[in-house]
């Protein structure tokens, strides 16, 4: 997550459903902050069975101005 304020619905919904849900903070628009906490979980585990990258992508404008 880009901003870990906002974690604590995610992680409610995790504990939950028992999911063993590893959330770290990192930004997609920063090469160190990606590599630095997948390298992390790597190592403490051997490997990684899901990684979500769910970054959004925002364009605004006038319609006819986007097209």
């Amino acid at each position: 997550m880009r901003n870990l304020a906002k974690i604590s619905e995610l992680k409610t919904i995790a504990d939950r459903e028992k999911l063993p849900l590893k959330i770290v903070q990192l930004d997609v628009t920063d090469d160190i902050s990606v590599k630095s906490p997948i390298q992390a979980i790597s190592d403490e585990n051997n490997r990684i069975d899901i990684l979500v990258y769910n970054a959004g992508y925002g364009l605004t404008g006038a319609l006819e101005d986007l097209i």
